[in-house]
């Protein structure tokens, strides 16, 4: 059985990524969010460039959609 992670530090995490495009150029900054809400003590959230927000088990689903629409997936 794996044991849930516990740590005050995790909520505090922002970290941010990168994706590249063809030709190396930045194509997206995206900050992954963890926070405690009335649900969970850590929630996530996927936030990007253009005031986004991604959240629940629809993620990725959402995110290639979007993608889609601006020409880049």
């Amino acid at each position: 059985m794996v044991k849930p992670l516990h740590s005050p530090i995790f909520a505090d995490l922002n970290p941010k990524v990168i994706t590249f495009g063809p030709h190396n150029q930045i194509d997206e900054v995206l900050t992954y969010d963890v926070f405690k809400d009335s649900t969970r003590d850590y929630n996530f959230r996927i936030l990007d460039e253009d005031g986004e927000t991604y959240q629940g088990r629809d993620v990725v689903a959402s995110l290639s959609e979007v993608r889609k629409a601006r020409g880049r997936g």
